[in-house]
């Protein structure tokens, strides 16, 4: 059965089951009479079409193996023209405007004698080189009659992702001007000090800035002497086309760079932790409904009390302990006393929570109805910082309530996100509007509190 022999099929031809490279080729067309066959070779850049009698073709099946293969080419794009970059969609126009009317004169474009003549009218026609036009016509061809095959094949420029070796002769394309610097061929050893300088110079709690790790790396490892200054020791630097670029170790520091020790060296690794890395979740993905879960913290309100009984007496700052939900955001403790964070506050705001809300509103002139704060339970468990709940303290509200506390590290505030949150709003909306504000804070723990009263 010859049926196969049909426009597209791409067969493989082989002396024997045992020769390991065969002749590939794609029937272009068949005679509709079959008395003609025309192929093109696959595996050849400079092949043109074949043209041969129908018994000449199948007489190569005799003394000759074939076999019907699959034929793909990753540079051909099976996309729609919606997915293909304007760019790349306006070469293959232009080639197939080229080519068009050349691809559709079957069969007299299969003939060598008429094939040159149109293709030098095109030409002609259209100013470029003949050679241009056989390059297309080829890529239509062995590309199976598909208009795609004339996109640009980009992806095959360069070699993304892959490291070259370092030779004689500089890589990288020329600089466009004279006085820019040309740098040095990055080798293996150069990499090396490199990594170096990026951990003696960059990686450091002085926070220098890139260029100055860069020309403390050429100080330290580039050098061929010392110039005496006075007291001081300046060390010699060779000629600039003799010493990497800062281009060239930018670019290596980016492309070797680990976020995480850096920031890590830079920063500490405390602050790391609480302000640069990766959230992969949040609070509300450990409590499956209300109740299951609570978090409590302290905080030194911005607002400074008086006393009742002379106004002029400063008595200080209130500390302000807040419990809540983590699944429903509810507040469902609080507790506002003069003494520092302590067992003693902590243990007020948490008989908070399982206090009838609406007494404890009644206590001071607030009128509400019991549904507008339904919470007078204590969670299943309660996360809350080191000092106040560490130790034996809780261990009643452990064996006799069955309240299991999880305590945080020490300056993982992110590790109680909602209750936190809560405190700046709270200074948003209440503390930042009433007489006696604190109206700014310098610093933070690291240093001492300075403010402005409102």
């Amino acid at each position: 059965m010859l049926d196969w022999i049909t426009e597209n099929t791409v067969v493989e031809w082989k002396h024997s089951e045992t020769d390991e490279e065969g002749y590939i080729e794609r029937i272009l067309w068949v005679d509709p009479r079959r008395d003609i066959v025309v192929t093109i070779a696959m595996n050849d850049d400079k092949a043109m079409p074949l043209v041969r009698t129908f018994d000449e073709y199948t007489s190569n099946l005799i003394d000759r193996k074939h076999k019907v293969i699959e034929w793909t080419d990753s540079n051909i794009l099976l996309l729609p023209d919606e997915s293909i970059p304007e760019k790349h969609k306006q070469i293959r126009d232009k080639a197939w405007h080229i080519i068009g009317p050349l691809v559709t004169e079957e069969p007299d474009i299969y003939d060598p004698k008429m094939r040159g003549l149109l293709v030098s009218e095109v030409v002609k026609n259209h100013g470029i080189h003949k050679s241009t036009v056989y390059r297309y016509l080829r890529r239509y061809w062995q590309g199976g009659k598909i208009v795609n095959t004339l996109l640009p094949y980009y992806d095959n420029c360069g070699g993304k992702g892959k490291e070259r070796e370092a030779g004689m002769n500089k890589r990288g394309r020329p600089r466009k001007f004279a006085e820019e610097d040309v740098g040095i061929n990055i080798d293996d050893e150069v990499k090396r000090l490199f990594r170096t300088g990026i951990r003696l110079f960059y990686n450091t709690k002085e926070k220098a800035p890139l260029k100055r790790a860069y020309q403390k790396t050429l100080e330290k490892f580039f050098y061929i002497g010392y110039q005496q200054d006075g007291d001081a020791v300046i060390p010699i630097l060779p000629p600039k086309e003799k010493l990497p670029t800062f281009g060239q170790f930018k670019y290596w520091f980016t492309k070797e760079l680990d976020l995480k020790e850096t920031l890590s060296k830079r920063y500490g690794k405390k602050n790391y932790e609480l302000k640069f890395r990766p959230s992969l979740g949040s609070s509300t993905y450990e409590s499956f409904g209300p109740g299951s879960r609570f978090q409590i913290d302290a905080t030194i309100a911005d607002v400074f009390l008086v006393s009742e009984y002379k106004r002029e007496w400063i008595i200080g700052r209130p500390v302000v302990y807040v419990v809540i939900d983590v699944f429903s955001r509810m507040i469902t403790g609080l507790y506002v006393g003069l003494e520092g964070p302590s067992w003693l506050g902590a243990m007020m705001a948490l008989a908070n929570t399982t206090a009838d809300k609406v007494k404890f509103c009644t206590e001071y002139g607030i009128h509400i109805e019991p549904d507008e704060w339904i919470c007078s339970h204590l969670p299943q468990k309660l996360t809350a910082d080191r000092g106040e709940l560490e130790g034996n303290k809780p261990s009643n509200l452990i064996s006799a309530l069955g309240v299991d506390v999880e305590t945080e590290p020490p300056y993982r505030a992110d590790w109680k996100g909602i209750v936190e949150q809560q405190f700046r709003l709270l200074n948003l909306r209440s503390v930042k509007w009433v007489p006696g504000a604190v109206q700014s804070r310098m610093k933070e723990r690291e240093g001492t509190i300075g403010w402005t009263q409102h």
